[in-house]
């Protein structure tokens, strides 16, 4: 947009009722030398007579992202340089065939013409090969799930079989990879499926996903420090049972170019979708920092931007309120558009400051159902690979029962980002509120781990995502700040026979995002030591795993209480008083004989709760004989405070699942405390 229209606009703006920017005569150091903030008064209003949708490939003009893309016009939008300005488009690249069912592979005629079409746009280099194929890797997280699942129910509860297959590759170093710790979609969905009693396709149960959305004791990184590591283990016939806790560290950060990009196609009118995302865009814009700027980007089958470099702190927050009020649902979905637009923005930022002193960012809010412009989803997704070649992080927000998962992975997956799932108002509350600050801050990056074995054990089975004796094919991940990342693993024991005093090494690797130099840090343990230690964290983990194997057996047909839920329902048995698996238990076990174990407190309670929690907790809700009480909680909140007759209560905390402990509230209480670590509660 033109400088010279802003004074016009305004007036505009102004005329139309919007409130305009606060004048600041001592500007903070965190917005000085950004430009004014532009409101453009007609995006959300009625469509122009010029919005009609073109094909992409279609015209001339505007170019998007890729090494020769910097502008963007309504006509051709590809990375295809100078040299395609003013000439016929080139026709759309054919769509890539890919097999999603186990079995099937893709046509290799079509892939090969696909990643020359992604050359030719500026998506991928030479050295690049053949185009980016994400299914490959769902695919070899499934296969090992299913390798784990594939237990004859007349010995669910003996002691596993000897592994079947190639022999233990004994000792070494393996280079491991748990996707990043805030990919949380899939645990969401999963949990509100099941809540729901509603049936799950296999390919959106990801157990290493379920590994990071859940809590576990950890150890908080020291001053200066960037991580914590700690471990636990226990032996389970020729298996050591190895759990590693990775938890990030929480310092400040810097400005935040945020460049926030909605879907307000017609789709979006289904299940409160819209209204979810302006509950999450209100609730984050509350949260963000002075000095910390916004872009706000809306398509359907068009796209346009109705807010501009509002910056928070300088501008009047009514600004940017009244625009996210104004979003309706209309028109079809060109996510396509959306997102090179988005991109052009937030990548025209990264000049006005150096390195390190402001941070990109770019938030998608959508259903993903692609139905306008470019719908072939290798293609549209690689604007996930530019943002991270830009140093730009990504958070996608899949929103609606519906959404396409496989288009969200994709994207974060390309970008090395995270997305969330929003089901549900405390969801939302709970993600943008006091969580906000791990979606946009990103504390790490190129971060790589690797676990050093004796040779007295080998590598069975690695419950995340990638592991591999070649680091190069080991996808490096970003740590969020706060996040947390569970690395389990069964080791093989070498002729049944443990050695107490062999050493066991987890090292960690990253780059710093504002000084872009590398650091690092390595944890050694005896065996003998991890042993002697609480097995807690690792039961915990292989109570998850029987969970993802029971879900991946009801997925694919097998019955809802068999023999894959008893080994569950006695995995959780061995992690007794967790708030996280006795809620997990009692949803996935509705309508089977045998009930799930159930945690259950007792202590007093008084009208005020105090919160000490090593996860963001979202709401406090208490539910008396005379009734029920919540209350939200912002980032920085730490009390909830309830008139309650006395007498029992539950008190439910909203974390990563809701977490209730059994409360009596004497009638001349004052305070309650409850503490939250590694989903377990307390409350006194």
């Amino acid at each position: 947009m033109s400088r010279s229209l802003i004074p016009l606009l305004t007036l505009v703006a102004t005329a139309l009722g919007a409130p305009t920017s606060d004048a600041r005569p001592f500007p903070h150091p965190g917005w000085q030398g950004l430009p004014p903030v532009e409101i453009d008064p007609t995006c959300l209003g009625a469509p122009r007579h010029d919005e009609a949708a073109q094909p992409l490939g279609q015209g001339a003009g505007g170019v998007g992202y890729g090494a020769g893309g910097a502008g963007y016009g309504t006509g051709l939008v590809g990375s295809l340089g100078s040299a395609v300005r003013g000439s016929a488009a080139p026709p759309p690249a054919p769509a890539m065939e890919v097999a999603e069912a186990k079995g099937r592979t893709a046509s290799r005629a079509p892939a090969m013409d696909a990643a020359n079409a992604l050359q030719s746009m500026g998506y991928v280099s030479e050295e690049d090969g053949d185009a980016p194929a994400a299914a490959p890797k769902r695919e070899r997280a499934t296969a090992e799930a299913e390798s784990r699942r594939a237990v004859p129910e007349s010995t669910a509860f003996a002691p596993p079989a000897p592994p079947i297959g190639p022999s233990i590759d004994w000792g070494g170093t393996l280079h491991l990879s748990n996707d990043d710790a805030m990919s949380l979609a899939s645990a969401q969905r999963v949990l509100w499926a099941v809540e729901k009693g509603q049936r799950l396709p296999a390919e959106h149960i990801r157990p290493h996903e379920l590994l990071n959305y859940f809590t576990f004791d950890g150890v908080r990184p020291g001053p200066g420090e960037m991580v914590g590591v700690s471990a636990s283990g226990f032996r389970d016939g020729d298996t050591l049972r190895f759990a590693v806790d990775v938890t990030a560290a929480t310092p400040p950060r810097a400005p935040v170019d945020l460049t926030l990009l909605v879907d307000r196609s017609g789709s979006m009118s289904a299940e409160g979708r819209m209204s979810y995302t302006q509950r999450a865009l209100r609730q984050a814009t509350q949260q963000l920092d002075p000095g910390d700027r916004v872009d706000l980007v809306v398509f359907d089958h068009t796209v346009c931007s109705p807010v501009k470099n509002f910056v928070v702190g300088r501008d009047s927050p009514a600004l940017l309120d009244t625009q996210i009020a104004a979003m309706s649902p209309r028109g079809s979905t060109d996510l396509d558009s959306g997102l090179r637009e988005a991109y052009r923005q937030a990548r025209a930022h990264r000049s006005d400051a150096p390195q390190g002193a402001r941070s990109g960012r770019v938030m998608v809010f959508t259903d993903a159902i692609l139905n306008t412009g470019r719908i072939d989803k290798h293609v549209v997704t690689e604007v996930g690979k530019a943002l991270d070649q830009d140093g730009i992080r990504l958070t996608g927000v899949g929103v609606g029962k519906d959404f396409r998962d496989d288009v969200l992975d994709d994207l974060t997956e390309k970008g090395r980002g995270a997305y969330v799932f929003l089901g549900s108002e405390a969801v939302v509350d709970r993600l943008f509120g006091s969580g906000f600050d791990s979606l946009i801050h990103t504390v790490a990056e190129d971060v790589r781990f690797s676990l050093t074995l004796p040779d007295s054990l080998g590598m069975k089975t690695f419950h995340g995502e990638e592991s591999s004796r070649d680091p190069s094919e080991v996808t490096p991940v970003m740590l969020a700040a706060g996040s947390h990342q569970v690395f389990f693993s069964d080791l093989a024991i070498r002729d049944q026979q443990l050695r107490w005093h062999d050493d066991l090494v987890f090292s960690a690797s990253w780059t710093d995002p504002a000084t872009g130099r590398r650091a690092g840090t390595s944890q050694v343990w005896k065996v003998g030591d991890v042993l002697a230690q609480p097995d807690r964290d690792a039961r915990k983990a292989a109570a998850l795993m029987a969970w993802s194997d029971l879900l991946l057996d009801r997925a694919m047909g097998g019955p809802t209480c068999g023999a894959s839920y008893g080994t569950f329902v006695q995995a959780v048995r061995q992690v007794p008083g967790d708030a996280e698996l006795s809620w997990v238990a009692e949803i996935t076990g509705r309508g089977c004989a045998e009930p799930a174990p159930v945690a259950r407190w007792s202590a007093p309670a008084h009208l005020k709760v105090r919160i000490d929690a090593d996860q963001p907790i979202g709401a406090v809700a208490l539910d008396c004989p005379d009734g029920h009480r919540s209350e939200t909680l912002r980032s920085g909140d730490q009390v909830a405070s309830f008139d309650v007759s006395p007498g029992a209560c539950l008190v439910t905390l909203h974390g990563a699942v809701p977490m209730v402990a059994r409360v009596d509230v004497p009638a001349q209480g004052t305070a309650l405390s409850c503490r939250v670590r590694g989903g377990r509660v307390a409350c006194h």
